[in-house]
Parts: structure tokens; C-alpha cells; sequence
């Protein structure tokens, strides 16, 4: 951090992923719209990320907003962390278990192909996770909004949105 920061002439900030996610959403995405805000990041793993009076909060050890190991209820009722439900990690192995090659998930987050029935129901089982670690962020903090993101299309984050909506 030190090094970089000696040689760009700039401050250098580090952050975890999820954290730099939440950051470029508040400063360039839907965020500039809400003084406060929980972010979930859909990703290889899920992350996400808290902004409070139009900064971020990454509390006293950086990992505010670290969602991944949310304990939610799964489709079968047994109680799992968020991450084992709701990641891109987790629909590679669906499809693999389908017989599906999953390697086009990896090619380009803008690029998927409809997988069908197996990205139906990780959509499904996902945004029921996501929509428990929802109601359990907001019964902290009375945010203004809810940001859902993810490394894939636009129309998977539309459908993913929706579902989770839905629950």
C-alpha cells in the first residue's frame, strides 16, 4: 500500500472486493440515489458492503457489510451460510451435476448462455437466501435501500432482482 502510494503520488486505500464494489456503486451506480445502504455482490462468492450517511463503513476491523457467512435457511429448512447458497460457485456445481458444462459461466459476466432449469433454481434458491440475510440486515439498520449486483448479465441480475423481490 505504501509502495504504491510512493510511487503513483496518490493515497492508496485497500479494501476488500465486495467492499470496492459497494464503493463504485455508491460513487457511480444506482447508490448515488441513497444516503445509506446494504450492497450484495453475487459473485464467485458473495460479499457485500454498508453505506451510512453517504459513506461507506467498513467498521473496526474493515469486514462491515462481509455477508458471506449469514446463517440462512436452505429449500430443505436446514440452516447453511449464505455463501453456500448464493454463489456463482454453487451454480458451476449444479450444472456439473446436471451434466452441463459450466466453463461458459467464466468466459465473460456479460456473456452467459440460458442454462435453463439449473440457473432457474439457483436463481430461486438464491434470492430466497438473499431475501432472509435482507430482512435480517434491515431489522439492524432501518436501511433506505437494498443494491443487488452480481458478476453476471443483465438479465440474470433482472430475474435474480425480481425472485428475490418475490420472497
Amino acid at each position: 500500500q505504501s509502495e504504491l502510494s510512493a510511487v503513483s503520488g496518490y493515497p492508496v486505500f485497500l479494501q476488500n472486493d465486495a467492499t470496492s464494489a459497494c464503493g463504485a456503486e455508491l460513487v457511480f451506480g444506482h447508490g448515488v440515489r441513497y444516503s445509506d445502504f446494504v450492497y450484495f455482490y453475487v459473485g464467485s462468492f458473495i460479499g457485500g458492503g454498508i453505506v451510512l450517511n453517504s459513506s461507506i463503513f467498513v467498521g473496526r476491523t474493515g469486514t462491515a457489510g462481509a455477508i458471506a457467512p449469514l446463517p440462512v435457511r436452505d429449500s430443505s429448512g436446514e440452516t447453511r451460510q449464505l455463501v453456500k447458497i448464493a454463489s456463482i460457485f454453487r451454480l458451476e456445481r449444479m450444472l456439473r451435476d446436471a451434466g452441463i458444462d459450466p466453463q461458459p459461466l467464466w468466459h465473460s459476466a456479460d456473456q452467459w448462455i440460458d442454462f435453463g432449469e439449473p440457473l432457474e433454481l439457483w436463481i430461486r434458491e438464491s434470492a430466497a437466501a438473499l431475501a432472509q440475510a435482507i430482512v435480517a440486515a434491515c431489522s439492524i439498520i432501518d436501511f433506505s435501500a437494498v443494491i443487488i449486483d452480481g458478476g453476471f448479465p443483465d438479465w440474470v441480475k433482472a430475474r435474480f432482482v425480481a425472485a428475490t423481490i418475490e420472497e
